[in-house]
């Protein structure tokens, strides 16, 4: 098993286009023009997810870049992410879910932005340059 330190190291982009319905493939080229010069993480139009515990499995990293723009919603970044990982939605929600406009967020799911615990919402606000953790809330020893 790999260890959650080691998850949270690994990194995948995503380019605007690699969200297209019906494109499967996890792979980035690393000379992405989506990634800006200046050697910053973050696209200038996306913004950061870091991804614990299952999500972070099923997703093959611990960090992945996600398009977003300045009139985002939580609920829609998200419904990309589970519509590129499908495999996500038993832990997070259907996309079709997630991209509404309002409503809570699902259960048992931990959201923190920029370091702080927030009380999400699918209509809560988000922007570029945002780092976000999704950290499944799990029981068990």
């Amino acid at each position: 098993m790999t260890p959650i330190a080691d998850l949270m190291n690994d990194h995948h982009e995503f380019a605007p286009g690699d969200l297209d319905a019906g494109r499967d493939d996890s792979s980035v080229p690393a000379n992405d023009s989506s990634v800006p010069a200046n050697g910053s993480s973050v696209p200038a139009n996306g913004l950061t997810l870091e991804l614990t515990g299952p999500l972070a499995r099923i997703v093959g990293c611990g960090e992945i870049q996600i398009p977003s723009d300045a009139h985002d919603r939580l609920g829609r970044v998200i419904g990309r992410l589970v519509r590129k990982h499908p495999d996500a939605a038993p832990f997070l929600a259907e996309a079709s879910f997630l991209e509404q406009s309002e409503g809570a967020f699902p259960p048992g799911i931990l959201v923190i932005r920029d370091g702080a615990a927030i009380a999400a919402r699918l209509d809560t606000p988000v922007a570029p340059g945002e780092r976000l953790t999704l950290m499944p809330m799990i029981s068990g020893g």
